[in-house]
């Protein structure tokens, strides 16, 4: 999935771009396993969150692109 995000009015980078890339994992458990590898690669992964229908991990890549990954509740 690619998240596309318009940016309001005002704001200095008013033009369609891309928001983040979010990559689909199995299951809560597979999410904080990434995010301990994360840590040990000395990469510094958000904390895990929680949404209405997924639980959530962000980081940035060196680029500045905000890379996701998501795994559905209730698995």
């Amino acid at each position: 999935m690619i998240g596309m995000q318009t940016a309001g009015p005002g704001d200095a980078a008013a033009t369609p771009g891309i928001d983040h890339l979010s990559f689909a994992v199995s299951d809560l458990a597979a999410l904080e396993r990434l995010r301990g590898g994360f840590v040990e690669a000395g990469l510094a992964p958000g904390e895990v969150f929680e949404e209405s229908v997924s639980h959530n991990l962000r980081l940035t890549d060196p680029d500045g692109l905000v890379v996701e990954l998501t795994a559905p509740k209730g698995r």
